[in-house]
């Protein structure tokens, strides 16, 4: 070394044999001596260890003799060693062969005399030698210097092993075979070969692959290759630890303008005699009952308890109106599900065992409806000839049961403008809760929009039209009364109690049925002492009745 300089100091790179007199002693220690001594007797050599940091670990490579194949000749190779690290064992480099020529003469190399003895020409100066001498020699990972002279055929990275050659290489006959190997089966692993992706710029919280120092780059990925043998174009390949390829990320971008997603989703069970705020916006919890309630028929609407026992419960996804006159018995609608689970007091039971369907709200009036069954086909009897059919619930498109839904553009990288807004337009739906006044009129406002954005109704300006009308949903939630009707009325045919009520009421002068009712209207009837009360549904209305 040098007095400025850390001191270069002889080093021993050993393997221990003993552990001393003892047995005990793993190691040399500090300020030892150690002794050598030559197998003729003489007085050998010794020397000290330092004083501190003595020991510790070293990399070596070794290689046995052999033949390897360089400069278009096949060249003898002596057992040979290099030391990779002298003070690590975690080396990173290409061990390979670089091989010297030397013109060998007579003069250097007496063997390349005439050796004839007994005849004139003994000891003549023969012919001069090309003489090949490959030597063991390392290079760091990305040393592309003087690729034509070396023969790589070890390669470690941070102590982990990434490539040994030591298999014998053909030349034709390797390719014949590699052919032959391809065209018989292909490519093919052996041991799985199994990929990762990862950043390459490693920012100390993504788990990225290379740090800044290590040239790590923000556009770009790391893959993977993990370990793995694999026989590709007949040839066998063996990755012994994970090697990283950078690729570059796709950051160039197109813009796509006014595109439309639709949710497509399924699941769903056809109801009526639907009552109660279902809402659509909290995904409610169903209790599935195993008797319908008739809620509106029975005119309780959303008040009282849930019919039946419980056999199962879902998750509300949405509600929409299907056929005939919401509000009324007759109405259908599509009653969207998921997380259909079955179980309760009617464990055996499933899904097509189902005959209505209740929501307890925390307050107000629960929600109530019924399942419209279906008569299907569900085998064969009599030899398989005559069809057999039960009549029960029928969960709809099934296979469309998701919530997540693609934007119709791969590797999206934002949905906002290019000056990094935001630019989308939700449909969504929503409750409320309205009261009608006694001319059956009701106002629907926009309350507790939704931070950062805007929210309107689809509709526009003006009258709305059939089509829009129906994507207003009007479910009835519990019974009001107004104020008496002017005049008075008779019951045709049976007392005013008749709970049937199948009658026609006529009135007398002062009714104004025309203009106070409308058909689905509920109105409540008593005898002219005010009891005997019974609330029926308008079916009809002829005239005023007088």
């Amino acid at each position: 070394g040098t007095e400025a300089g850390a001191p270069n100091y002889n080093t021993f790179l050993v393997k221990y044999l003993d552990g001393g007199t003892s047995k005990t002693n793993k190691t040399f220690v500090v300020n030892e001596q150690l002794v050598y001594l030559p197998a003729d007797g003489g007085s050998g050599q010794r020397a000290n260890t330092i004083t501190s940091a003595a020991f510790g670990f070293g990399s070596i490579f070794h290689i046995g003799g052999g033949i390897i194949f360089q400069k278009g000749n096949f060249i003898n190779v002596e057992s040979q060693v290099i030391i990779l690290e002298k003070y690590s064992n975690k080396p990173s480099a290409k061990v390979g062969f670089t091989t010297t020529e030397a013109i060998t003469t007579s003069s250097t190399d007496t063997t390349l005399l005439d050796n004839a003895t007994g005849s004139f020409n003994y000891n003549a100066p023969g012919a001069d030698r090309l003489k090949l001498t490959p030597t063991l020699v390392k290079k760091g990972l990305t040393d592309t210097s003087n690729t034509t002279n070396f023969l790589p055929i070890f390669e470690v990275k941070a102590g982990k092993v990434l490539r040994i050659k030591d298999d014998t290489q053909f030349n034709s006959i390797g390719r014949e075979l590699a052919k032959r190997t391809y065209e018989e089966s292909g490519n093919y692993q052996l041991k799985q070969i199994n990929t990762h992706v990862k950043e390459h710029l490693n920012t100390g919280t993504n788990f990225g692959r290379f740090t800044a120092g290590e040239s790590g780059d923000k556009d770009k990925l790391a893959i993977g290759i993990e370990p793995g043998v694999a026989y590709i174009q007949g040839y066998r390949n063996e990755t012994l630890a994970t090697e990283f390829i950078a690729t570059t990320k796709a950051i160039t971008t197109n813009t796509e303008t006014s595109l439309s997603v639709t949710t497509n989703f399924g699941n769903y069970v056809m109801v009526n005699e639907l009552a109660g705020p279902w809402d659509p916006t909290t995904l409610q919890t169903v209790s599935l009952r195993s008797v319908a309630r008739k809620s509106i028929s029975t005119t309780l609407l959303g008040t009282g308890a849930a019919a039946g026992v419980e056999i199962g419960t879902a998750k509300l996804r949405g509600v929409a109106h299907s056929s005939g006159t919401m509000g009324q018995k007759g109405g259908t609608y599509r009653l969207y599900l998921f997380d259909i689970s079955m179980g309760g007091v009617g464990a055996t039971k499933d899904f097509g065992d189902v005959r209505g369907f209740y929501v307890n709200n925390a307050s107000g009036p629960d929600n109530h409806c019924d399942s419209v069954l279906e008569t299907v086909v569900v085998g064969t009897t009599g030899g398989g000839s005559t069809a057999s059919t039960v009549t029960k619930t029928v969960l709809k498109e099934p296979d469309f049961n998701k919530g997540v839904f693609r934007l119709g553009t791969n590797a999206t990288k934002q949905v906002k403008t290019t000056a990094g807004s935001l630019n989308a337009t939700y449909e969504f739906r929503d409750k409320a809760t309205l009261s009608f006044s006694t001319a059956g009129v009701g106002v629907l406002s926009l309350s507790g929009v939704h931070a950062g954005g805007t929210e309107e109704f689809t509709f526009g300006t003006g009258s709305l039209n059939d089509t829009q009308k129906r994507t207003i949903q009007v479910v009835t939630s519990k019974t009001a009364q107004t104020a008496s009707l002017p005049g008075l009325a008779k019951q045709v045919q049976g007392a005013i109690a008749n709970t049937l009520m199948a009658n026609t009421l006529i009135g007398n002068t002062g009714c104004n049925w025309t203009t106070s009712l409308k058909v689905g209207d509920y109105i409540s009837v008593s005898n002219s002492g005010g009891t005997g009360s019974v609330t029926t549904k308008v079916v009809t209305i002829s005239n005023n009745g007088h």
